[in-house]
């Protein structure tokens, strides 16, 4: 190939056509084409959203677009410094605004292999904070290195401009739906749907995968969508719509005190009439966000029977879901994270045998909804493959004594460890770790029915068998080995109910920080 040939293949492949209008793309890798602050929607305060604007010009894609206002709060900001490996304050403090319902591309360039499987992204944070603007989820490693793959990171609404809790906008007849961030979800995959065969991607293969919310996300989406034709598989790491414990017990009161709170805080008062939501409507986005970001309050997710259901056990017990392939799982002690963050807001310091103990527990509520969810999919007939991430690395955390916690899986999901910016080095089963993840995340992609998966050794998920892959298990620190359900990594999760009950009082002080 002559030089020419290759720079017109490069510029042209650079230039993507969508509904909306071109939009001009980078190449930050020769093999590797990047589309950064696509809108894919817009929306106004507290409304669906609805597809964006048609443009003549073209669209400069290279750089990311606003982030959604998220919930800094001092807990949160602890959070996102000990998760990630040193991110600095230009990386945490991101720009933001409303206008913010846009998504992100990595494709491979256009001498590579077109008509590739497609993974969308959703990224966690308690539906308060979070953003795809965030070096951790960049896509280019897992497109530069693996073949047959695009991958999608969107943004959605979040804390107060993502489920208000606004008694003004509940409905009466229990058909309007409240949770904005589900809706944006959605409008991101009918838009990569509509719009992803212009950048070599195949509409016909798409994932949705997610984190924490994000899985929770990804899993709402399957109750919601039981006839959906657009999604095939669904990844969910470390969440479940089960895990939402209040959501499932069919609590549909809204969180009114922290609505009002906010709507006092910015003038509006704490009299829950047209007037104040008028007043919110019109407040500034600077002062909404300023009240929530002195808040430690979660603007929780809206039972609308829309987006999420008051009966969602009943509806997983009876396998009225979208029946497509799922890969779940989550990772050995996902509690040590939240637990460490709080001893350190509280008292500067980690205490070890509080953090073990309460650790436990924490993790017990993630991974047994999980367990459970993996369970009424296979009685429904389902593909399921799941797994516990085990592995541990020093250059991931600041804190030495954390273990495999929630969200340590993800910069080896993305390829991204060696963004951190700690002095331990990445390690060699660190890297090799990292691309068995990478490649059993992208075989899932591009066969959700699990083929291409148990060739490389992973089996279906199976109640009575050893079939839970320990990804960096001691025993095998660059793959996996196999454990059983129970006894093994559900042991315990029979006794969730009372374990429930002491984590709720301990809830309230994390809450509360």
């Amino acid at each position: 190939m002559t030089f020419f040939r290759a720079l017109i293949i490069l510029l042209v492949g650079l230039t993507a056509q969508t509904q909306q209008g071109p939009v001009l793309g980078t190449s930050p890798v020769q093999t590797v084409r990047q589309f950064l602050g696509i809108p894919y929607a817009t929306a106004k305060r507290w409304q669906a959203p609805t597809p964006p604007r048609n443009r003549t010009e073209t669209f400069d894609a290279s750089k990311f677009g606003d982030s959604c206002p998220q919930q800094l709060n001092a807990y949160n900001i602890e959070f996102l410094r000990t998760a990630w490996g040193g991110l600095t304050d230009e990386e945490i403090f991101v720009n933001e605004s409303e206008d913010c319902l846009n998504l992100n591309i990595w494709a491979p360039a256009v001498d590579r292999g077109q008509k590739t499987a497609v993974l969308i992204w959703m990224f966690g944070g308690s539906f308060v904070f979070g953003t795809s603007n965030m070096p951790f989820y960049n896509g280019l490693n897992i497109v530069k290195d693996n073949d047959d793959i695009i991958v999608v990171t969107i943004n959605y609404r979040l804390n107060v401009f993502g489920q208000p809790n606004a008694p003004q906008l509940n409905p009466s007849s229990d058909s309007a739906a409240q949770n904005f961030c589900l809706l944006d979800a959605d409008a991101a995959i009918q838009w990569v749907y509509e719009n992803i065969a212009f950048f070599g991607g195949d509409p016909e293969r798409i994932t949705i995968f997610g984190q924490s919310a994000g899985a929770e996300l990804v899993d709402a989406y399957t109750y919601s969508h039981v006839n959906d034709t657009i999604v095939k598989g669904v990844i969910a790491q470390s969440g479940s719509i089960l895990g939402n414990t209040g959501l499932v017990a069919g609590e549909t009161s809204l969180d009114e005190a922290d609505w009002n709170d906010v709507a006092s805080i910015v003038g509006c008062g704490n009299v829950t009439d047209s007037a104040q939501l008028a007043c919110m409507q019109n407040a500034s986005t600077t002062a909404l966000s300023e009240a929530v970001n002195g808040m430690s309050t979660q603007f929780r997710l809206v039972l609308d029977n829309v987006t999420v259901f008051a009966d969602t056990k009943t509806r997983a017990a009876s396998g009225n879901f979208l029946k497509v392939p799922m890969l779940t799982g989550t990772t050995a002690n996902e509690g040590d994270i939240i637990v460490a963050v709080a001893e350190l807001e509280l008292l500067g310091i980690t205490v070890q045998p509080v953090l073990d103990i309460l650790s436990s527990i924490y993790t017990m509520q993630t991974s047994c909804p999980v367990a459970e969810t993996a369970a009424y999919r296979i009685a429904a007939g389902g593909i399921v493959f799941r797994y516990e991430y085990q592995a541990v690395f020093p250059n991931l955390s600041p804190i030495p004594q954390l273990r495999a916690y929630h969200t340590s899986e993800i910069p080896l999901v993305f390829g991204t460890y060696n963004h951190s910016t700690l002095s331990s080095p990445s390690t060699e089963n660190e890297i090799i770790l990292s691309e068995t993840i990478q490649r059993a995340w992208v075989l899932f992609a591009r066969d959700p029915k699990g083929g291409l998966l148990r060739e490389m050794g992973w089996p279906g998920y199976d109640l009575q068998r050893p079939t839970i892959a320990t990804l960096g298990n001691y025993k095998n620190a660059t793959g996996w080995g196999l454990e059983a359900p129970s006894p093994g990594i559900d042991l315990l999760c029979g006794n969730l109910t009372f374990f429930d009950g002491i984590f709720g009082e301990v809830g309230g002080l994390l809450a509360a920080l």
